[in-house]
């Protein structure tokens, strides 16, 4: 279980969430980071 610590879902869940929202914050105007995909 020590490599599930690492590659941990959550873990990635929220950093790819924060690319996201910035990438479309940036086109959008930031109308995006109220509304995550």
């Amino acid at each position: 279980g020590k490599g599930k610590k690492t590659h941990s879902p959550r873990d990635e869940e929220p950093v790819r969430k924060k690319r996201s929202t910035r990438g479309q914050a940036s086109g959008e105007g930031g109308s995006s980071q109220q509304q995550p995909p």
